[in-house]
């Protein structure tokens, strides 16, 4: 297969889509699909990567919805909490933050 071919291109394309919903670094889903790192950015950014990932995304839109309460009750338990808590909010903040990653590419919005 050429190296330049179209179907390369949307083969690393749906790999950047995986490893973008994943939260992969760019530096290891480029060695994987043996390419830069600007490659691999680039791809990210374009818009049929953003509307592949939103439809892989789509059934779980509801669900994301669902969670965006219990997402601000994490973050104000957070935000009023004591070192002798037996919460671990450093994980829970962790979690929100990856809601939120989650949650833009499901809308099917650019970065």
């Amino acid at each position: 297969m050429p190296r330049n071919s179209r179907s390369e291109k949307e083969r690393k394309r749906l790999a950047v889509a995986g490893a973008l919903i994943a939260s992969q670094r760019t530096r290891i889903t480029a060695r994987n699909l043996g390419c830069s790192k600007r490659h691999v950015r680039r791809l990210a950014a374009e818009p049929e990567t953003r509307f592949l990932i939103a439809e892989v995304l789509r059934p779980y839109q509801a669900m994301l919805r669902q969670l965006g309460a219990k997402v601000i009750t994490v973050v104000g338990e957070a935000l009023i909490a004591i070192k002798t808590d037996e919460v671990d909010h450093l994980t829970r903040l962790r979690a929100v933050e990856r809601y939120c990653e989650l949650l833009e590419p499901a809308q099917g919005e650019t970065q």
